[in-house]
């Protein structure tokens, strides 16, 4: 083979592996019990880093809480809780590193926990399609203690109607990589 041809090779090869930033969209099943559902994960890769969110859908989340078993109960609070959001975010490293660390926040350890747990839920807004802005009510921050390769907070959103769409638009201020729109058009669909 001529040195040309490996030449032009490596190259194809070199910039296939390179990072690619850009948005991904996919279908998520989520499964509680026999109940399952199909839901829309929006995927945003940034300075080596992939940000994600997806909506659950309630009926989910309260099943995932308080049992498959008492239906009456779910379907209350399911009705009850029927212009609320919730909407999962995750961060993770390409190489699997810990994201909270000083080399990706510019704080200390203890200091981007307590942000990811507390005042990120000021870094959140949902927009509806109807533009009104709904500021994020509440954040959970599942600690996973580097079990996993990724970081999980779990947003609240109150006074969303109950089959409107919009985008989720997060203003990065723990890792400075800038304002994202996640573009959730799809409801969680039952299946």
């Amino acid at each position: 083979m001529s040195s040309r041809f490996i030449i032009v090779l490596l190259v194809i090869f070199l910039s296939s592996c390179e990072e690619s930033n850009g948005t991904s969209e996919s279908t998520e099943t989520l499964e509680v019990g026999s109940y399952s559902w199909d839901s829309y994960r929006v995927k945003e890769m940034r300075e080596g880093m992939t940000y994600s969110a997806m909506q659950l859908p309630i009926e989910y989340y309260i099943r995932k809480n308080i049992g498959v078993s008492n239906t009456s109960k779910v379907d209350s609070l399911a009705k009850m809780m029927n212009t609320e959001r919730v909407i999962v975010t995750e961060f993770k490293h390409l190489n699997q590193k810990d994201v909270l660390t000083s080399d990706f926040t510019a704080r200390s350890y203890e200091d981007a926990v307590k942000y990811m747990a507390s005042n990120i839920s000021n870094d959140y807004h949902f927009v509806t399609s109807t533009n009104d802005t709904i500021a994020c009510s509440g954040v959970l921050f599942e600690r996973n203690f580097n079990v996993v390769p990724f970081k999980r907070v779990v947003l609240y959103f109150n006074g969303v109607p109950p089959e409107e769409t919009g985008k989720l638009i997060y203003n990065d201020r723990l890792f400075g990589n800038g304002v994202f729109t996640f573009r959730l058009n799809q409801q969680p669909i039952k299946n």
